[in-house]
């Protein structure tokens, strides 16, 4: 499923859009580092190799809403945009919103597939769930024009998520066609 730059806007405001509906959105900073995309990254996250890129930066973070842990998000930018995010405080503004607001990324397009999966060890203790049990998968690549500048893997709690789409005439006529 993609998305195009008017339904892009959903990613760009997150924590203003949680705040404006009385919840308190905030975010743990667990990692950020570069990354060298080799074949043991790439046996993990196969979609990297769509960004082309031999060097990555990686931004890892556990999304909380009202301290309720929410989401364990991966996300991986290029070099050139992952840097500069990496300045700016990750845990109370999006990575989306800084990057179209202070370093002039356009977001474009969104490739976005969601899936149920069994979590795993490391994300069962991050969301504070037991092994295997149920989460939803987001892996969404994102780009700038006709560039992917982003790649994030998000491990969804399904007991704590819910993803509405709203779909108009033309986009189902498209679909259907």
């Amino acid at each position: 499923m993609g998305c195009s730059s008017e339904e892009l806007g959903h990613l760009t405001g997150f924590f203003e859009e949680m705040t404006n509906k009385g919840f308190v959105p905030n975010a743990e900073i667990l990692e950020i580092k570069e990354v060298i995309v080799n074949d043991a990254v790439l046996k993990e996250f196969p979609e990297l190799k769509r960004l082309n890129e031999d060097k990555l930066m990686l931004i890892k973070k556990l999304h909380k809403i009202n301290d309720k842990k929410l989401v364990y998000v991966n996300s991986f930018w290029t070099l050139e945009y992952g840097k500069e995010l990496a300045k700016y405080d990750l845990s109370n503004t999006g990575v989306y919103e800084i990057a179209n607001r202070f370093l002039n990324v356009q977001l474009t397009r969104a490739e976005e597939t969601i899936s149920a999966k069994a979590a795993t060890k490391e994300e069962a203790e991050l969301l504070d769930i037991k092994k295997g049990e149920p989460v939803l998968l987001m892996e969404r690549l994102t780009y700038q024009n006709d560039t992917p500048i982003e790649y994030a893997y998000n491990v969804y709690r399904a007991d704590r998520y819910r993803y509405n789409i709203v779909l108009h005439k033309n986009q189902i006529d498209k679909e259907w066609q």
